[in-house]
């Protein structure tokens, strides 16, 4: 009898050992199955995850409304402080609790920055602009992908996937938990080149750069264009229109506003500045107000073109997003901003660590910001030179 409940026992830890290095060879090659994915979001959350533990004293959360406006290598470079840009295109604020959860697993910042510019795009959108179309809710569900599988697997990531998927893509979240369900018919359209790419990356931990626009390895994240998209002034400094945010659209900010008061540090709510539109910026009037009925610091850069010094016909690349010369505006301007609200000091690093944000810093500058800044000022100065009257006004 003694043999029997022996080998029973031993059997039993067999499979379990079995069942578990199964599971985990599973967990462990998921990733090479995934479809492609926008570079740009890959790179800046593996950039976040390659810092080192409690490195960064400022954290900005959000979309493609951060990584376009925000140099971290600008900041650090100026003013001494760390930040990072954990953000992905079009990020939804149903993510945003569980992001925050995510963030202060891997660092304590002193200040999280949530720019909720696509909040205001998407409550507006859902309050007045019917059912999504089939296209519109693919693009969604693509804008879901490059965060969560970009994060590695864990009770977080569950949980922003419980958040998001039935209520925002109508869909089940088993098959988001366990991405290879969905994946794993991707193998035939995989070749060496992925092979190579999933070695770098998931197996040697390397932080992958990219040709063309994304910075990511040698300037912290920070992507930066030099087209110049010309757009006409505008000023809502005075703009004082209140349009109401009302039902789950005021549900998910405050769900946001509460993780963010109960992350233990200081918490401020950020919208960059663009060429916007009185209608959006009524929508950030009551979310201002609103900030203010929750004790919660928000800053709206589209009532502060003035203060920033945005010259809406040099300093965007598109009608959205800030080129290199838009960037270094914005970065110093809130730079200076929270670091003169929370009272920051020169972030404390190890030698190491000041050698590595030195020399991102220098490489930012010499290979990004000085050759972006002249080609945008040249292009301007052949433009007035050939009479464009855009640039001559």
């Amino acid at each position: 009898m003694k043999t029997k409940i022996l080998k029973a026992i031993k059997n039993i830890i067999c499979s379990i050992l079995f069942l578990s290095i199964l599971c985990g060879s599973v967990l462990f090659v998921m990733p090479f199955f995934r479809y492609d994915e926008d570079v740009i979001s890959s790179g800046n959350m593996a950039m976040f995850y390659a810092q080192e533990k409690d490195t960064i004293d400022v954290a900005f959360v959000g979309s493609s409304a951060l990584y376009r406006f925000i140099s971290p290598t600008e900041m650090y470079k100026n003013y001494g402080v760390t930040s990072m840009n954990f953000a992905t295109a079009n990020m939804n604020i149903y993510a945003m609790p569980g992001v925050i959860e995510e963030l202060v697993k891997y660092q304590h910042p002193k200040v999280i920055v949530i720019e909720i510019r696509n909040y205001i795009n998407n409550a507006e959108r859902e309050m007045h602009g019917g059912e999504y179309t089939e296209e519109e809710l693919s693009r969604k569900e693509s804008m879901f992908n490059r965060l969560v599988n970009n994060m590695p697997v864990s009770s977080t990531r569950s949980k922003i996937i419980e958040d998001t998927v039935p209520e925002m893509l109508g869909q089940e979240t088993l098959d988001w938990k366990f991405e290879y369900l969905k994946t794993h018919t991707n193998w035939k359209n995989k070749g060496l080149d992925d092979v190579k790419y999933f070695f770098s990356r998931y197996v040697l931990k390397e932080v992958q750069d990219y040709d063309g626009e994304y910075y990511g390895a040698d300037y912290k994240g920070t992507v930066a264009r030099n087209w110049v998209y010309y757009n006409k002034d505008r000023d809502f400094s005075k703009f004082d229109t209140v349009s109401e945010i009302s039902g789950k659209w005021l549900e998910k900010l405050q769900k946001t506003i509460d993780a963010a008061k109960s992350c233990g540090t200081n918490v401020m709510f950020l919208t960059t500045p663009y060429p916007t539109n009185e209608t959006k910026v009524s929508y950030e009037n009551f979310v201002e107000k609103y900030m203010e009925s929750q004790d919660v610091h928000y800053l709206n850069c589209n009532k502060r073109y003035d203060e920033i010094g945005i010259d809406f016909a040099s300093d965007f690349y598109d009608d959205e997003h800030s080129n290199t010369q838009g960037i270094v505006k914005v970065t110093n301007y809130l730079a200076k901003h929270i670091i003169d609200y929370y009272k920051l000091e020169k972030t404390e690093l190890t030698k190491e660590q000041q050698k590595d944000w030195e020399e991102a810093s220098t490489k930012w500058v010499n290979e990004v910001r000085e050759p972006g800044l002249k080609k945008i000022k040249d292009f301007v100065a052949n433009e007035k030179a050939k009479g464009n009257k855009k640039y001559l006004d």
